[in-house]
């Protein structure tokens, strides 16, 4: 049987081949992308905390984002919040060494101000609007500094602090945040130059301690509200 034998020159051959890559590696990147909006996180982008829980968030300097505070204005340094089902107990440290002070009881929240130290703010949490304070009014309900996220904040996935992350960012305001990709707990966020860590620590088994000028106050504002 005669066979025919077609002789392609090499330079066709090669463009051929060239060809048929080009097409075989510009699927890849289609296939990738195709898998990263595959697996797009869904609301709730970050778990709520659990009915006795205890973490702290320290601060760490980030360069080169919006809101960095002015050289010698004071910044939070330091969070950390107590819970338990009858009370919740949030502290703010900060550069200046004072302290920020609120308490989440009995359907109120009472804040004691740095500047004020003297006096103690009560509102009933019936009477806040929820979130208005990026979770600082309502931070037995959920995270403070993860309030904000939203599906169209987020910027894909990336590894903090040994973890496989969803990372969020915020252009306008230059704010971030970190959720762990497999059970959704905060990692850390990121605002006016600092990233806050938060560490998780031991469940607390009693109750947080109110101070007793926290406790007269909470007294008098149910009594008032209650005549």
């Amino acid at each position: 049987m005669n066979r025919t034998v077609v002789s392609i020159p090499f330079r066709h051959l090669a463009a051929a081949i060239s060809l048929a890559c080009a097409l075989h590696l510009g699927a890849a990147p289609a296939c990738q992308a195709q898998q990263a909006q595959a697996a797009k996180p869904t609301a709730p982008f970050v778990a709520k905390p659990g009915e006795r829980v205890h973490w702290k968030a320290v601060a760490s300097p980030l360069r080169g984002e919006k809101g960095k505070p002015a050289d010698g204005d004071p910044h939070m340094t330091e969070l950390e919040m107590e819970k338990t089902p009858a009370a919740a107990r949030l502290i703010q440290r900060w550069s200046h060494g004072k302290t920020s002070e609120s308490w989440i009881a009995d359907g109120y929240l009472l804040n004691s101000f740095p500047a004020l130290p003297d006096d103690i703010y009560a509102t009933a949490l019936s009477m806040r609007p929820a979130g208005q304070d990026d979770g600082v009014s309502d931070f037995h309900a959920m995270y403070p500094g993860f309030g904000w996220l939203e599906a169209q904040f987020f910027a894909g996935e990336v590894t903090e602090n040994g973890k496989r992350c969803w990372h969020f960012v915020q252009p306008e305001t230059g704010r971030q945040a970190w959720v762990d990709a497999e059970s959704r707990a905060p990692v850390a966020f990121a605002r006016g130059g600092f990233k806050y860590t938060l560490a998780f620590l031991p469940s607390p088994e009693r109750d947080p301690a109110m101070p007793e000028r926290f406790r007269t106050t909470l007294k008098n504002y149910k009594k008032a509200d209650n005549q």
